[in-house]
């Protein structure tokens, strides 16, 4: 009997390569490839706490694409596996570009990723936490939030988050 034992470096490569797949899918605005990179059952938690899951996640990529041009860059700190599950946290900063306005919001924070081994061997994301901090931008990007007008998702005024509804 052969026994396959993920090694630490391993799952390290695995993580590496679907961080950057998740930086240039977003980067390219490939809502669909973004996607593939989740299980099922995954949650988006927004930097309000807000979670987005099923069908919100195609919406909240497909408005956060086209509202802005993400220049994502991810700085792993720790990454944690505990059977068919792996924890992952770090520091982001992102720079994101107004397509409306040409204005540019330079965000940084902290991000929480939770992976999910699957039946084939894949790591997939389960659930993806993001954190401001506040203590370095002093706000989030302004506008950056979203809510729903007369059906459709647009960006809100004043106090910034990235947030989608449950409902219309």
């Amino acid at each position: 009997m052969i026994v396959l034992a993920q090694t630490r470096a391993s799952l390290d490569s695995a993580v590496n390569v679907l961080d950057e797949r998740f930086v240039h899918d977003l980067h390219d605005k490939k809502v669909y490839d973004v996607l593939t990179l989740y299980t099922s059952d995954a949650v988006f938690v927004n930097p309000d706490g807000q979670r987005v899951s099923g069908a919100g996640l195609r919406q909240l990529y497909d408005q956060v694409t086209k509202a802005f041009d993400s220049d994502l860059h991810l700085k792993r700190e720790h990454l944690k596996r505990q059977g068919e599950t792996a924890v992952e946290d770090g520091t982001y900063a992102e720079t994101l570009g107004h397509r409306d306005t040409g204005k540019v919001d330079n965000v940084q924070g902290t991000y929480r990723f939770t992976l999910r081994r699957e039946a084939d061997g894949s790591w997939l994301f389960s659930q993806m936490e993001w954190h401001w901090d506040w203590s370095r931008t002093g706000r989030g990007p302004v506008g950056a939030g979203l809510r729903p007008v007369r059906g459709k998702w647009v960006q809100s005024q004043g106090w910034a988050q990235f947030r989608m509804d449950r409902q219309l």
